[in-house]
């Protein structure tokens, strides 16, 4: 079986296939098959499978028990391009879903007499192991449903402490500061117990959800040192001391001139002329071409 999404699931025989071909998914409330458009089977079986209560949930160990099936068309009104869906409810409930795959109609597009699903989707609520647990889901719905019998709770209590007030103002208008001081000490006292009764520290989650807040307390107490632990001294050199951050309006100071090295003196020589006679018998010295210039170096 290959997945086709969430949920479903698709399957092909192999070529030529001569027995009835099967697969197993897991199985919920309600099914859908989608038939292929040209590798139909005749029929596809429905078995429902489960596993005893001191067995491991294994398809190995499933027992299974059969359905009923739903009957396929050879599809030869729609020329073999529709594919037809068929939606089966299932009234028992079990772990393991099996189908069986029948024989193929025979048509000129299934050269190799093959049995194919396109698709296969299974609805409902997914069986738990612990049905003890709660859902977050629904842990979060009995906690609004505590909050708004809380509020409710806290409007009366509102309306007592405002009276418990009222009261207050109107002895220490009159200058009887004792009922004064009276009725101030029943609204903390009242006020106190509501607090108490309806866990106000809880509802408002002021340090998070429990679960998260038992999350974060163990892994506070696994990093938590012994009590024997001591920090050891710190043995690393001080820091090297660095200048003072430049202000950003501030130029850069230039970098000071650094000393050339002293080169030898050099003083440059004058070429020695060259005289050659010229051919020709006529006599007439004419100067050569001067050699390159070259540097003396006196040491």
């Amino acid at each position: 079986m290959r997945a086709g999404g969430r949920g479903t699931s698709s399957s092909k025989a192999q070529g030529r296939a001569g027995g009835p071909q099967q697969g197993s998914v897991f199985t919920r409330k309600r099914l859908q098959i989608l038939a292929h458009q040209h590798l139909i089977p005749e029929r596809i079986e429905i078995h429902i499978g489960d596993v005893g209560p001191e067995e491991d949930v294994t398809l190995h160990h499933a027992s299974f028990t059969l359905l009923g099936h739903v009957k396929l068309s050879d599809n030869t009104h729609s020329d073999f391009r529709a594919r037809e869906l068929k939606s089966v409810s299932l009234e028992s409930t079990g772990l393991f879903l099996k189908l069986v795959l029948y024989k193929n109609h025979i048509n000129k597009l299934n050269f190799y007499n093959q049995v194919g699903v396109v698709g296969v989707n299974v609805l409902g609520n997914e069986i738990e192991d612990n049905n003890n647990s709660v859902s977050p889901d629904e842990r979060r719905y009995q906690y609004s449903a505590k909050l708004c019998a809380a509020v409710s709770q806290l409007r009366a209590a509102g309306e007592r402490l405002g009276k418990y007030e009222i009261e207050k103002k109107h002895a220490i208008q009159q200058e009887h500061y004792e009922r004064a001081k009276e009725k101030k000490e029943q609204a903390e006292k009242y006020r106190e117990e509501i607090y108490k009764d309806l866990d106000i520290e809880t509802l408002l989650e002021k340090k998070g959800v429990e679960t998260e807040r038992n999350d974060v307390a163990t892994s506070t107490t696994s990093r938590t040192r012994p009590a024997a632990y001591h920090t050891p001294p710190d043995t690393s050199p001080p820091p090297a001391h660095l200048p003072p951050p430049r202000l950003p309006n501030t130029p850069p100071k230039p970098l000071p001139a650094l000393p050339l090295p002293s080169l030898p003196h050099c003083v440059p020589q004058p070429p020695s002329p060259d005289l050659r006679q010229g051919g020709g018998g006529g006599g007439v010295m004419t100067p050569a071409p001067p050699p390159p210039p070259y540097l003396h170096v006196v040491r």
